[in-house]
């Protein structure tokens, strides 16, 4: 019997593993994993961005939850828990289904976060959730103390800014000093004329 050539049958099977951790490869290269994205239902999916500002005090705190799913964009601004803001706007059906059909190409083009075991205390982050209705299909978790993680929220950012702009959060979520409550002055006080006195009735029979 004619025996393979040990180097041959070595090189056969190396292309063989190569053939079979390809794709693995190529999807940890490609940073997000977006398997299963194409799928989703658009009456079912739910997409929410959280973001979490620093440690600043409460008058300049802006911390936010966008969320979308169908027929309606709602975001809730805060500080330290908070509200400031409550607000729901409609959302077209038709494009609602379009930004879902097309989030996998989107989230494909992002790199992976950097991940520290040191934590972001007192630093800005994102947290950026696709659910199907049942299940979270993707949980991203962006502490931006990392400087990479910065282009990475920005990223998420500009994705969910065409739900952003419907409710004004770029105004809602602007920093800055609560307008005071104005008192108003106290109107004046109108004084009403003091009556004359009455005088004494004449006694009877003087003349």
């Amino acid at each position: 019997m004619q025996r393979q050539p040990i180097g041959r049958r070595t090189s056969a099977s190396a292309w063989l593993l190569i053939t079979l951790l390809l794709p693995s490869l190529v999807a940890c290269g490609s940073g997000i994993s977006t398997a299963g994205l194409s799928g989703l239902d658009p009456a079912t999916t739910t997409v929410t961005l959280r973001f979490r500002d620093s440690s600043v005090p409460p008058e300049y705190h802006r911390s936010y939850v966008l969320t979308v799913s169908e027929g309606q964009v709602h975001v809730v601004v805060d500080s330290y828990g908070d509200v400031l803001h409550d607000v729901i706007k409609p959302l077209p059906n038709d494009d609602w289904a379009k930004f879902v059909h097309g989030l996998g190409g989107q989230l494909a083009q992002l790199p992976q976060p950097e991940r520290s075991s040191e934590g972001c205390a007192g630093g800005t982050g994102v947290e950026f959730t696709i659910n199907d209705g049942s299940s979270d299909r993707v949980v991203l978790d962006v502490d931006n103390c990392l400087t990479g993680n910065e282009a990475v929220s920005a990223q998420l950012r500009d994705i969910m800014e065409p739900f952003a702009s419907r409710v004004d959060l770029q105004v809602l979520a602007s920093r800055g000093a609560r307008v005071p409550q104005t008192t108003l002055p106290s109107p004046p006080t109108t004084r009403l004329p003091t009556p004359a006195p009455t005088p004494p009735p004449e006694p009877e029979g003087s003349d």
